[in-house]
């Protein structure tokens, strides 16, 4: 019998502006998308198509930091016996906080109650806070 996850199900990190691609015909991909990491699953957000990934179909992930270009992570989920792929790129930031997370959540180390979890965390795209008055 399974251990009950004493943590409500609910978004504990989402990043804004994340490009996304799958193997797998007719699913979410996008250039502005967001993803979600919850207690038990990986969501793929991009308007009002939401695409879930529980960990236990999640079988592989790679963050890759390149010097030029924004960093991404890497993956492989099974979906009906057949290994897909997908690939997450974070171009302005929060794939390192996130795959932190993601390795902690899927290890089982954040099973603690809700009453003492911390609030989620949203990690928005940067403003543009260049000053247009050099232009002129």
């Amino acid at each position: 019998m399974r251990k009950p996850n004493k943590m409500a199900e609910r978004a504990l990190l989402t990043v804004e502006g994340v490009s996304i691609q799958l193997s797998a015909p007719a699913q979410v991909v996008g250039e502005t998308c967001a993803v979600e990491l919850r207690n038990e699953q990986l969501d793929l957000v991009n308007g009002e198509t939401r695409t879930s990934l529980p960990f236990t179909v999640i079988k592989h992930i790679d963050l890759h930091q390149p010097i030029f270009g924004a960093n991404y992570i890497v993956g492989e989920y099974e979906d009906g016996g057949r290994r897909r792929s997908f690939t997450l790129t974070f171009r302005r930031g929060g794939a390192t906080d996130f795959t932190r997370l993601f390795f902690r959540l899927a290890a089982g180390e954040l099973q603690q109650d809700d009453s003492t979890s911390a609030p989620p965390v949203n990690i928005e795209p940067p403003q543009d806070t260049r000053d247009d008055k050099k232009n002129r």
